[in-house]
């Protein structure tokens, strides 16, 4: 079913194009062939709790991750006369979840809520979107980010206005509380992701594609990632504040999706527990890419959203 909800959301609604796989949509998973729900451990447990961050905020439940699969909570972020983009995800009315190393000037960035399709005018050197721009009222960064690390790779892009809450506009995504992923969301399992970034053919993408991608083992993860110790110049350090996922189709989250959502959907609600991060640039299933573990942070998302309220 996962994978049914990735490949139907793989070409935006209202499209002028349409996706023809070249070859088997899914190939053979490396890494599992039959997962079976996990028992509640040290890595697979199951939530503490159903509840959202954002009703710790006085946010309606009814209103959270009800968008439908052109995820309207999807922000395209993009700066003044620069070509470099990412993703974000819009959390609350006023505050949109991105990647601390997205954000470089906020006075200069440019977001896109609910924006299906976004392109580069190579003429003024902006961006032009199916929906008007906003701007950054104030960028909040994970006081321990650390640049060379990617160590909490997080942030808050408090708007210069309040979304609209009303009829078809966009319904924030719902972050769990818990500190422990629902059994849906863990090891073997799909999770979902979207961006405006470079495709397996290293072409940036004016519309919105979807990835259906697993994860995979913290473990794995590291030994894969040591084994690129000479062409990452370095060695990268796993931990439990990250979530690790291969691509299962080819396309995976490349350049330019960088602080997009690692989700899945359960009940109709979708939820968020993680930021893509960064990967090797390879499209092969090897090669992880790595995404921040949103559900260790939520007390810093909601001590940052409640100081200034």
């Amino acid at each position: 079913m996962h994978l049914l909800i990735g490949a139907s959301g793989a070409c935006p609604v209202f499209s002028e194009q349409y996706c023809c796989a070249e070859a088997d949509i899914r190939r053979r998973s490396r890494t599992t062939v039959k997962v079976p729900m996990p028992e509640p451990d040290e890595d697979n447990s199951i939530l503490d709790t159903d509840s959202c961050l954002q009703t710790h905020l006085g946010m309606d439940s009814g209103s959270i991750g009800r968008a439908s699969l052109d995820s309207s909570f999807g922000v395209f972020i993009a700066y003044k006369g620069r070509r470099s983009r990412c993703a974000g995800s819009l959390i609350t009315p006023e505050y949109v979840l991105t990647a601390a190393h997205c954000v470089k000037k906020p006075q200069g960035m440019l977001l896109y809520v609910s924006a299906l399709h976004v392109k580069h005018d190579t003429v003024s050197g902006g961006y032009q979107g199916d929906v008007e721009p906003m701007y950054v009222r104030e960028a909040i960064i994970h006081e321990q980010y650390n640049t060379t690390t990617r160590d909490h790779d997080i942030a808050l892009l408090r708007l210069n206005g309040s979304v609209t809450q009303e009829g078809n506009s966009p319904s924030p995504i719902c972050i769990p509380m818990g500190k422990k992923h629902d059994p849906v969301a863990s090891v073997g399992y799909t999770l979902s992701c979207f961006g405006w970034g470079l495709n397996a053919y290293g072409k940036p993408n004016d519309s919105k594609q979807w990835m259906t991608l697993e994860r995979i083992s913290l473990e794995l993860c590291q030994a894969r990632m040591d084994s690129l110790r000479v062409a990452l110049a370095g060695r990268v350090i796993i931990s439990e504040r990250n979530i690790c996922t291969i691509t299962i189709t080819g396309n995976d989250a490349f350049s330019g999706f960088s602080g997009g959502p690692l989700m899945y959907r359960k009940d109709g609600t979708w939820y968020l527990i993680g930021l893509i991060n960064y990967g090797v640039g390879a499209s092969s299933s090897e090669f992880p890419v790595v995404s921040l573990n949103v559900q260790q942070y939520t007390d810093w998302i909601l001590d940052n959203i409640q100081q200034r309220h």
